[in-house]
């Protein structure tokens, strides 16, 4: 049995502080613009709206940087798991002996494989060392794009059958 868990990377706080000073700003741009339409147009709901739309941006941003996923090895199941806190899915488990490729995301025989459906394990701030498994899960092409760690690739090179 091998796990391991894919967090985030930190935000420096050069970064961080661009971030926070952009998000000030279009708050800022959006409620002048929202000034203006109102001005125009007398539509009151304007400003109601363009705080709905950033109260979801800022709610996509905190979702994406809080999220961790976590690689099980277990025999032959891989199981992926979606954490956010303490609250944990299990979103995807096959058997090793269903996985047709594991490929670098460098290669290019990924874009040649159609999948039925396609799973992203992935961090956006993480964008090194993806990996993409291709399986025939349920009688459906499946595209898994994970981050496994050096380990984890030798040990599924090293169960998978083809």
């Amino acid at each position: 049995m091998y796990r391991e868990i894919v967090k985030s990377e930190p935000m420096k706080f050069r970064k961080t502080a661009l971030f926070v000073l952009f998000i000030i700003l279009l708050i800022i741009t959006f409620t002048a613009l929202c000034n203006v339409i109102y001005n125009v147009y007398h539509f009151e709901f304007i400003n109601y709206m363009v705080y709905i739309v950033m109260v979801y941006i800022a709610w996509e941003v905190f979702r994406r940087r809080a999220v961790e996923y976590k690689y099980s090895l277990i025999g032959d199941d891989l199981v992926f798991e979606k954490m956010i806190g303490e609250y944990r899915t299990a979103s995807l488990n096959v058997k090793l002996s269903e996985m047709l490729y594991l490929l670098p995301s460098d290669i290019k025989m990924r874009q040649t494989v159609k999948a039925d459906k396609v799973y992203r394990f992935v961090h956006v701030s993480r964008k090194d060392k993806i990996y993409y498994a291709i399986f025939d899960h349920d009688g459906q092409i499946c595209k898994v794009l994970f981050q496994p760690d050096q380990t984890m690739v030798e040990l599924l090179e090293a169960q998978k059958v083809h």
